[in-house]
């Protein structure tokens, strides 16, 4: 046996953990003829494959009914569509349109048939930053950053970020102003 000091023996059991597992899996493999990696050849699908005893002989391909057709065509476009979210993103809650904050100029009256209603798109205040390296505030809306002035939509722009009262101001068609705030964690449920 050989001489060794106590640090040289704890560096080899060290050493013989880390490769225990790869050594009991490759063991695993030799014993029941398991190959790590198929050749190419055969794992394209091109050339002679052996078969091996017991193994299932692959039946040859059928043709689909229009009907299996049709679900394929569905299942194939549908997975397509569904974007997968991350688990840590919060459920985005359905925004709701507060009050508008009042005017401080008197905005003209229509005559009811002139009168048009322009929705509020949905908005979803998700983060607020106070200052950035130019001193002013930020914050992201439907997951992009904006500062004051920017537009969102051609119609609505950021009039004013307040972080300390986490509110920002939106400013729309005819200066209506509206007020986001970010979600609570009773809202989510």
């Amino acid at each position: 046996m050989l001489n060794l000091d106590t640090r040289t023996k704890s560096k080899l059991a060290w050493v013989a953990m880390l490769l225990a597992p790869v050594v009991a899996v490759q063991g695993v493999r030799s014993m029941f003829g398991v190959s790590a990696t198929p050749s190419s050849a055969s794992a394209a699908g091109i050339g002679p494959q052996p078969l091996l005893a017991g193994a299932p002989v692959p039946e040859p391909e059928r043709t689909l009914t229009p009907a299996q057709a049709a679900a394929r065509t569905w299942l194939l476009s549908r997975s397509r569509t569904l974007q997968p979210r991350s688990p840590m993103d919060r459920p985005d809650p359905p925004m709701v349109a507060p009050e508008p904050v009042a005017a401080a100029e008197p905005t003209p009256t229509l005559k009811p048939a002139q009168a048009v209603e322009i929705p509020l798109p949905t908005m979803n205040l998700t983060a607020m930053i106070a200052s950035s390296s130019d001193n002013q505030p930020m914050t992201m809306i439907n997951h992009k950053a904006y500062r004051i002035g920017d537009a969102i939509t051609p119609l609505w722009k950021v009039a004013g970020i307040d972080t300390k009262k986490r509110v920002v101001t939106l400013q729309g068609p005819d200066n209506r102003r509206v007020e986001l705030r970010p979600p609570t964690p009773s809202q989510e449920r």
